[in-house]
């Protein structure tokens, strides 16, 4: 298992990895993840085992935080820890970490209830008919 940065070779298997990961939500274009990769502010990690792309995670860098964007990991490997490894990460910037969550995505807050964030606020109808959850891990 390694965590590493992503690069362009990667983007077509993170696009394919972000699509099964997350539905009825809007996601990033091929040339939106590209320009990620090329972007300094931006914190873009993968998890291989044996070559293969299991796991990533967006986040934006900012002076005094982090902006966690997107964390995703194939089905077949949930639940042994890779995006918690992800989260440990992004820990050791220092800095409190932000996330926002569809309010009725049960499993993505229950999983950073467990990596320790914390409700801190809600961004009203957000997702079309559903609240955003603001949450912090300091």
């Amino acid at each position: 298992m390694k965590i590493a940065k992503v690069n362009l070779s990667d983007i077509n298997e993170i696009a394919k990895i972000e699509n099964e990961c997350f539905e009825d939500v809007e996601l990033y274009s091929l040339q939106q993840l590209i320009d990620c990769v090329n972007d300094s502010n931006y914190l873009f990690l993968k998890i291989t085992i044996n070559e293969e792309i299991v796991a990533f995670c967006l986040s934006n860098l900012t002076l005094d935080h982090i902006d966690l964007c997107q964390i995703a990991v194939k089905k077949e490997f949930r639940n042994k820890s890779y995006g918690t490894q992800l989260i440990d990460y992004l820990i050791n910037f220092h800095l409190p970490i932000f996330i926002e969550v569809n309010e009725i995505n049960h499993t993505a807050i229950n999983f950073y209830l467990k990596n320790g964030f914390q409700q801190i606020s809600i961004r009203k109808k957000y997702y079309k008919n559903h609240n955003g959850i603001i949450m912090k891990k300091c």
